[in-house]
This record gives C-alpha cells, structure tokens and sequence, in this order.
C-alpha cells in the first residue's frame, strides 16, 4: 500500500514529492543558486581535497579516486547522514503496511527528464559477502553492470538466468585482487561488464583504509559548505509556487530529492572545472564510472 494521497480539511492533497513542467523553472532556478554556492565553497579546497585523496595509491589518479569519494561516496553517502542528523532531509519512510521506502515522483515531461536524468547523482552498487561492484553516474541510460543485470533476472526482465550468483563474482574478483587465476569464463563477464580488459582488473578496488581517507574528504566538504547547504534547504520552505510545497508534503520528503539535485549539479560543476574526473559516456547508457569496494 502506497500512502501517496491523504485527506486534509476534507480536501485530497498529495502525501508524496512530485514534480511537474511547471515546476522546472523554480527548481532550475533555486537549483543553479544553490549548486554555486556550494561548488565555490568545495572550489577553495581543491589543493587540500586533492593532497588528501594522493593518500590513495591504487594506479588510478587523483581525479578518479576523487570522484568516487567525493562525488559518490560524500555526496550520495556521509553529507546524507549528516543532513538527516539534524532533521534537514528523510533518508527514510515507513507505509501503513511497515515497508520502508521513500517515493519521488515526476511528470512523464520531456524537460523534466532531460534536466534530472543528466544530473551526478546516481549509484549502483551490487553487494556480495566479499566486495561490492559499483557504479556512480547520471541517468542518462541504462547501464551495463552487475546492479542493473541482477535487479532484471530479479523482475524477470531476462529470457536467461545470470550463470554465476552475486557471491560468486565477487568470490572471483577477490581473487583476482589477491592475484590468483580464475576461469577464462569468468574473465570473459568481467570484460564484458567494463571491470577487466586483458586479463587486468580495470577499476579502481577501495579497501576500508581508503574509506578512512574518504571520511577525511568528507571532513572537508561538510566544514566548508554544511552551513549554504544548510541555509539553502532551508529556503526551501519559501518555495511556495512549488506543487509539493502547495500540497503540505512534508518538506524534509521534498529536501531529499532537492538534495539529490544539487549535489548532482555541484558534481556536473566539479567535472566541468577538471577537479574531479570526466565520467566516461557510453551510448545509451548515459555517464559513470565503476569501482570495487573491499
């Protein structure tokens, strides 16, 4: 049961963030101001980010790590916990049937797709009981990785079932990170996935002391620019020809997907400057770039 819809001074009124055509120009607008403010404040620390993240030695360079823990693992993780700390924004939502889920909904629009669906702002991160295969992006497509292959053969989406379960890929990747041999079979799906070419694992691996590095940089972003990102949120609230905002919906529900939208645009920023690096496009399936997580 989805409780989108409640009854209030005997009127129906929406339950749920929903964001239509006619919202597009207010969100661009707020949006563009926000994402400024907080990109110029994250700017003025490019030198201390990028000493903290050369912590990091994995073959790949500053900007690539970078990317993936600021953009990914900050943005889209430790800001979220601190946000939700001080009651800004729901990170969760329990339905009268005790699922737990919270539900954004947009209008079929064109416009409306084109702007969220280029934003940076969205993981995908398969599991196991050894690692996690993850891919971090825009929406532009779908895309070819272990998340999405899974969440298909799960809604039987596929005409075949996937040859080897989550845990034993991510048994074989650790393998291979130990530099051990696996199958040419199992060599042959991580080359098709992007995740080994000639034999050699392809993407970054972050181990739990590269996470710690990663808390660094988050240190760093939130004690330089919690307090705009706090008063931007804030503002929200004032944004009274939004069509949530008209229907009461409560706003730390609304701050979530606003949230969503201005990080993704600080990072659209943060690629565009070099500061971090340029996801990769690959046709139809829009930008990202993929790492293993230990």
């Amino acid at each position: 049961m989805i409780d989108a819809i409640k009854l209030c001074n005997n009127k129906l009124s929406l339950n749920i963030p929903i964001f239509i055509e006619r919202d597009l120009p207010i969100l661009k607008k707020y949006i563009s101001l926000a994402s400024k403010k907080i990109y110029h404040s994250i700017e003025q620390q490019t030198d201390s980010l990028i000493n903290t993240i050369h912590q990091i030695q994995n073959g790949f360079s500053d900007q690539v790590n970078l990317y993936h823990m600021l953009c990914g693992y900050v943005f889209d993780g430790t800001i979220f916990d601190e946000l939700a700390k001080y009651n800004l924004i729901t990170t969760h939502k329990v339905h009268p049937d005790y699922s737990d889920y919270l539900i954004i909904m947009y209008e079929k629009n064109n416009s409306l797709n084109t702007y969220s669906n280029k934003l940076l702002c969205s993981y995908n991160r398969l599991q196991t009981s050894h690692g996690t295969f993850s891919s971090f992006g825009d929406c532009g497509g779908n895309r070819n990785d272990f998340y999405r292959q899974f969440m298909l053969q799960k809604t039987q989406q596929l005409d075949t079932t996937f040859k080897y379960s989550p845990d034993e890929l991510g048994s074989a990747f650790h393998s291979l990170i130990l530099g051990n041999t696996v199958s040419d079979d199992i060599i042959g799906i991580f080359t098709e996935f992007g995740y080994v070419k000639d034999r050699k694992i392809n993407v970054p691996v972050y181990s739990h002391n590269d996470f710690k590095v990663g808390d660094e940089i988050s240190k760093i972003v939130i004690d330089s620019c919690s307090q705009n990102l706090t008063e931007c949120l804030n503002l929200l609230s004032k944004e009274h020809n939004l069509l949530s905002i008209q229907h009461n919906v409560d706003i730390r529900d609304i701050a979530n997907e606003i949230y969503h939208l201005i990080f993704g645009t600080v990072n659209n920023l943060l690629v565009q400057h070099n500061i971090v690096a340029r996801p990769e496009y690959h046709p139809h399936e829009g930008r990202y770039l993929k790492s293993y997580e230990i």
